[in-house]
């Protein structure tokens, strides 16, 4: 009996027999182990027609994989993070380990381009906002100073008001700059 926590990437049916291919881990996180596939081969199964394959790793969140002798039969079951079970009884279960197919690597290529282009979208997002935020800063200060050098009529106590408020500008501004 052998327990794995496992990610479904792929099933195939073929005849009677079933390929089911797990992933140690989510696609987008690179496992360090030699060989991160895991191929069940299920030979001979039983009630095919009566399989909810929508069970099988119902959310996603991994599976931990059990085959158990039942008889001259054996029962292929998995249980995800939530206690669903699904369970497949066949004459043999093959199990192989592999590495990494071109179609795995291509997707994690593809997964990559796709977070990175994100990650470019969202760098830009943000150099726009604080572009935007700098001029309305900058905006600001030029009120206030044009306020200072005009109003002859402001109080001091406005006076070091604004004067107050261009220092906070001022080292707002200054932050930006650095970062």
């Amino acid at each position: 009996m052998a327990q794995n926590e496992l990610f479904l990437k792929n099933r195939e049916i073929i005849g009677n027999e079933i390929e089911l291919i797990f992933h140690r881990d989510y696609t987008w996180i690179h496992s360090t182990e030699p060989l991160p596939v895991v191929k069940y081969r299920l030979v001979g199964c039983k009630n095919m027609e009566a399989l909810d394959w929508a069970l099988l790793d119902l959310y996603n969140d991994g599976v931990v994989v059990t085959s158990i002798p039942n008889g001259s039969l054996y029962l292929f079951q998995t249980t995800d993070m939530g206690g669903v079970k699904f369970e497949i009884q066949c004459e043999r279960i093959i199990q192989e380990e592999s590495a990494y197919s071109t179609d795995d690597l291509t997707e994690f290529l593809k997964d990559a381009k796709r977070q990175l282009d994100n990650e470019a979208i969202f760098v830009n997002r943000l150099q726009e906002t604080i572009n935007a935020l700098s001029h309305f800063l900058e905006k600001e200060l030029e009120i206030n100073n044009r306020k200072l050098d005009q109003a002859d009529w402001l109080t001091e106590a406005k006076k070091q008001f604004l004067h107050g408020q261009n220092m906070i500008i001022e080292h707002l501004l200054d932050q930006i700059k650095r970062k």
